[in-house]
């Protein structure tokens, strides 16, 4: 098995931007070593890893750190055992497909108000941050039961994100792929102390716009509530705020797609036009989200720890192996998709075989993302409000983006709302 530096990946990024996940795996093969980690592309081996429960008992040493070292970072994503049982049978009720779809048509009103308005500036400086604010008011309703765009939700929105830029500053990256250990240990005790003063700020918000014991019971922090102490349930809603932050990207790529594939937007605007009420329903909507989550992943890898040992390329890998998933490079894998490069949402409509492990934009498995279903929601009902109301002209075709695993545009993001008779 080959190995990777962490200079060679670094200056391939820097070249080639998120395209320098796949070109690794071509010049290196399907799996590598990358410093701690063993890194793969091999959808054969990811599925088995994912789906394997002796594969879930115990997360990645990173994610443990992160939840034990960072305040309000002790949520679903990083804690196991009985701490991570706790919180999924708490929340695994409001993120369950029937009660999404039950409140489908709130989701569906927040979202028409901000696309009503995009298209009324005709002009966006930054989509960005349009997205940004679309997500906040989601979030608001959703996490607290608040009404969106009051001031005591705007007030609690502002100290999550004043939580959540301290972990987003480019300097104090724990997500930069090439950061070396030594590196890590000198940022983290800066690092803690400003997410510990921000998160406390949250806190107190928290408790004076939503007491313990009053959020509605269908809101999050109500089921959380009623689950978990008070500080344990904060610090899981501002984890979820963390893990929620991605959504906003993916919608802001939604936009993108629209705006540089306009010969798309004629048969979306008729089915959306003809179509049922939820978007998710409509055939080519739901191929068009699902083509934006495979060239657009949330994230370019995800870290697993083996629970059992794992054969991979002729070499078995012990119990205790921390693993890189390569989420970006298995999803522009010429072994699995066709013309992998494109932007093809027919693909989903044409009964192309997927295989098992190369699409994974919630991963899958006993750990799979929670929100997918919110997730896939809201980007829908996002593309079926704007196409219904308006053509997008993109001004820059390929925006760069940072190099963290957790990517995000680097500039603003400009476009353009045109109405449509």
């Amino acid at each position: 098995m080959k190995s990777v530096a962490n200079a060679d990946l670094k200056s391939a990024l820097h070249a080639r931007g998120p395209a320098a996940w796949r070109d690794i795996v071509d010049a290196n093969g399907r799996t590598f070593r990358l410093g701690p980690f063993v890194a793969t592309a091999d959808p054969r081996v990811v599925h088995e890893v994912l789906m394997g429960r002796e594969h879930i008992r115990e997360r990645p040493v990173v994610y443990k750190l992160l939840s034990r070292w960072m305040p309000g970072q002790r949520g679903m994503v990083f804690v196991d055992g009985e701490a991570w049982k706790k919180q999924a049978r708490a929340l695994l009720p409001v993120f369950s497909r029937p009660h999404v779809h039950a409140i489908s048509s709130r989701v569906a009103r927040v979202v028409d108000d901000h696309v009503g308005r995009w298209c009324q500036q005709g002009t966006l400086t930054d989509a960005r941050e349009s997205c940004i604010q679309l997500g906040a008011d989601l979030f608001v309703s959703l996490a607290f039961g608040l009404v969106p765009g009051g001031s005591g939700g705007a007030e609690l929105i502002g100290a999550l994100r004043r939580w959540l830029d301290t972990q987003h500053d480019p300097r104090f990256r724990f997500d930069d792929p090439h950061i070396r250990a030594g590196q890590a240990l000198t940022q983290l005790p800066g690092l803690v102390l400003r997410s510990l003063r921000t998160f406390r700020d949250y806190q107190a918000q928290r408790r004076a716009l939503v007491p313990d014991g009053t959020p509605p019971d269908d809101s999050w922090l109500g089921r959380l509530g009623g689950a978990l102490a008070s500080p344990d349930a904060d610090s899981a809603i501002s984890h979820l705020f963390w893990a929620y932050d991605a959504l906003p990207f993916v919608v802001s790529c939604a936009l993108l797609r629209l705006g540089r594939h306009p010969e798309l937007l004629p048969v979306l605007h008729g089915d959306v036009t003809r179509g049922p009420e939820r978007a998710w329903d409509i055939p080519r909507v739901r191929a068009f989200v699902r083509e934006v989550l495979r060239c657009h992943p949330v994230t370019m890898a995800v870290a697993r720890r083996t629970g059992a040992p794992v054969d991979v390329e002729g070499e078995r890998l012990p119990a205790g192996t921390e693993l890189l998933l390569l989420v970006h490079a298995l999803h522009h894998d010429p072994a699995s998709w066709r013309h992998p490069d494109e932007f093809q949402p027919e693909r989903w409509l044409r009964g192309d075989v997927v295989v098992e492990g190369a699409f994974i934009p919630f991963l899958v498995g006993p750990r799979k993302c929670v929100g997918q279903t919110l997730a896939e929601l809201v980007l829908s009902e996002v593309v079926a409000s704007v196409v219904r109301r308006a053509r997008v002209h993109a001004r820059d075709e390929d925006p760069p983006l940072h190099i963290f695993l957790a990517p995000r545009f680097r500039n603003a993001l400009p476009l353009t709302f045109e109405a449509v008779p």
